[in-house]
């Protein structure tokens, strides 16, 4: 089972313009068929999805988003994880990979994020649920 993993940034610092690294593929990532950018605006809330056929890893590559993770995969342990990641943060990657639901807020009046899949998203089988729900317990106040 490929657990939730986050990433510290890593800036090659540049007087002309600084250079900063996305990923690198690895056994737990071996390929990259799409990569988008999306932004959040400030307190405004995206959740919840979950991604049943492909990791994904998101690099923040501008502001400051909170995460909310939901980890049902094992019946007996369910779990919530909370981070704020952000290019001014300790981290600013993360590796949520499929069948954990996730949302996520912007905390920043400039928020962007870079998620690469898997596969192309319109080959990814998607579920998606309102921010209140009975399934998460987690209520949309959280974030």
């Amino acid at each position: 089972m490929t657990k939730i993993k986050l990433y510290k940034n890593d800036i090659k610092l540049n007087r002309d313009g600084n250079v900063y690294k996305f990923l690198s593929l690895s056994k737990k990532f071996p390929r990259i068929d799409e990569v988008y950018f999306s932004s959040i605006k400030n307190s405004k809330i995206k959740a919840w999805k979950k991604n049943k056929t492909c990791n994904q890893f998101i690099y923040i590559f501008e502001g400051k988003i909170k995460f909310l993770i939901f980890d049902d995969r094992n019946k007996n342990n369910k779990r919530i994880h909370e981070f704020i990641l952000g290019k001014n943060q300790k981290f600013s990657k993360i590796l949520i990979p499929k069948n954990v639901w996730y949302g996520f807020k912007g905390m920043n009046k400039k928020n962007i994020l870079i998620n690469a899949l898997e596969k192309k998203h319109k080959k990814c089988k998607l579920s998606k649920l309102e921010k209140n729900n009975k399934i998460i317990p987690i209520s949309g106040n959280k974030f």
